[in-house]
């Protein structure tokens, strides 16, 4: 059987909600795992081939990482750590991974409609809405996701 570790200690989704008296549990053993700087300060949102020579991103990769690996709480846990870019990226594994609970991340991740993302399709960076992203990747339910990760299946 698997110990609960708690604390009251607001986690930062908790605060973002104003929820500072809630009680926060991991299970013994769980590791919250640090947010990669690549997520945290995410320089766009992209998937694939991007730029020249053609190269997936830095930020793409350690989305990946991310899917394979990190549990909801983490995800939870770290979301507002990134910056609109990150976000997205993360809410994107979310909704792949965790479809059920993508629409309470949503809701704590303060993207709001008609705020400007930086996207990066092709070799060409532009800004577009993050709402209009978000719709995306609700519809397909995060696509990129389902390539194969180093080789491996998700």
């Amino acid at each position: 059987m698997i110990a609960k570790r708690c604390s009251r200690r607001p986690s930062v989704w908790l605060a973002a909600l104003g929820l500072w008296g809630m009680v926060s549990c991991w299970a013994e053993g769980a590791e919250r795992e640090a947010l990669p700087a690549a997520l945290a300060n995410a320089r766009f949102y992209a998937w694939g081939m991007v730029g020249t020579p053609g190269q997936i991103s830095i930020e793409e990769m350690s989305a990946r990482g991310v899917a394979r690996k990190w549990s909801l709480q983490n995800i939870r846990y770290r979301l507002l750590e990134a910056n609109i870019e990150g976000r997205l990226y993360l809410l994107c594994v979310a909704r792949r991974n965790y479809p059920d609970e993508y629409q309470e991340l949503k809701n704590i991740s303060g993207i709001r409609l008609g705020q400007k993302v930086t996207v990066f399709s092709g070799s060409v960076l532009q800004n577009v809405d993050a709402g209009a992203l978000m719709e995306q990747f609700e519809r397909s339910r995060c696509e990129p996701l389902g390539w194969s990760i180093d080789g491996k299946a998700p």
